[in-house]
């Protein structure tokens, strides 16, 4: 390989943090980091800085402006493909999308109402590991669903009120109604706007729940105490589910809605955490073995369609591990 100064490989380093390193830049970071334990070592000091410089987060109007790029995309990307349904009165509009991010499958079931009648309680629509997919809501909302969640709402919706229940991750682009609060309701956390753009991460198994807010202003209240906390732009809410704490902190938002497009990102976050969402997004199961690895937090961003060595490849820069594949399970050990 070529040489690169220090100051020109620090640039690349810290534009792979950030998640905008294209895939030709995250190879040359990948063999750069083969040549030497000294370059291993100068990515653990970026890694580091780039971390430190993070709080607080690229501002309000960078962030809307990188999300609406982002949205105007994805319309592109699938606006040949859409099919208007006529009946939206009811039902969602539900898509199973053929993109260039691969097929997502809905499980879509409707709950009977009592005493054999024809009409449905509520819609549910799951999505499994591996896929992601989007649903349009009768009042025009958007929801994007990422691997292993569910949503569902009563037959109802928008007639009286808008609220839909959520277990996993999802992005919502809310329909502005002053007059009709949208609230979604995970186990622990509910979530109250009126227009907006927000993730919520709640999935059944993970210690934590997320809300990271994109753009306009939500409040999240706990289920049990009642408690609100209202949230701005580029401020994301972290509820710990054993001890009952909710953290606000400000982070660069756009971030968490990567996955919509298939990137994945994390930020001072245990691998054992982080192999959590790796099962969810590449439908794996991953045995840890190590845990020294379990434990240790790590920053990144990649793209999905890289696949899983080429994540682990670039987390093991100190080639500390070994992993091996069987049917679809990934065991990772020491050395």
């Amino acid at each position: 390989m070529y040489m690169m100064s220090d100051k020109f490989v620090e640039q690349l380093l810290f534009k792979y943090f950030s998640g905008d390193a294209v895939s030709e830049e995250q190879r040359v970071i990948l063999e750069w980091l083969k040549e030497s334990e000294e370059h291993r070592e100068l990515y653990r000091e970026c890694s580091e800085k780039w971390a430190l410089q993070q709080m607080p987060g690229i501002a309000e109007n960078k962030t809307k402006m990188h999300f609406r790029i982002l949205n105007q995309l994805i319309t592109r990307q699938e606006k040949h493909r859409r099919r208007i349904l006529l009946n939206m009165r009811r039902f969602a509009a539900v898509f199973v999308l053929v993109t260039a991010v691969g097929v997502s499958v809905l499980m879509f079931s409707c709950k009977q109402l009592p005493a054999g009648s024809d009409r449905c309680w509520y819609a549910e629509t799951s999505v499994p590991n591996g896929s992601r997919s989007k649903i349009i809501l009768p009042d025009g909302s958007i929801v994007w669903l990422n691997a292993g969640s569910r949503l569902k709402y009563k037959n109802d919706f928008g007639e009286v009120e808008r609220t839909v229940f959520l277990e996993g991750e999802a992005l919502f682009e809310i329909q502005s109604d002053s007059q009709n609060y949208f609230r979604i309701k995970t186990e622990e956390i509910d979530v109250v706007v009126t227009g907006t753009v927000f993730t919520v991460k709640a999935y059944p198994n993970d210690p934590l729940v997320e809300m990271t807010l994109i753009e306009g202003e939500i409040r999240a209240e706990h289920t049990a105490t009642k408690q609100t906390t209202s949230m701005l732009p580029n401020q994301q809410l972290v509820y710990e589910k054993t001890s009952g704490k909710v953290t606000l902190h400000n982070v660069d938002a756009s971030k968490y809605a990567g996955w919509v497009t298939g990137k994945i990102y994390f930020a001072d976050e245990t691998f054992e955490v982080i192999a959590k969402q790796l099962e969810r997004i590449y439908d794996i199961e991953i045995i840890i073995r190590s845990e020294k690895l379990k434990t240790e937090k790590l920053y990144g961003s990649f793209d999905k369609a890289s696949g899983i060595e080429h994540i682990l490849r670039l987390i093991d820069v100190h080639n500390q591990f070994k992993w091996t594949f069987t049917n679809q399970t990934l065991t990772i050990s020491n050395k």
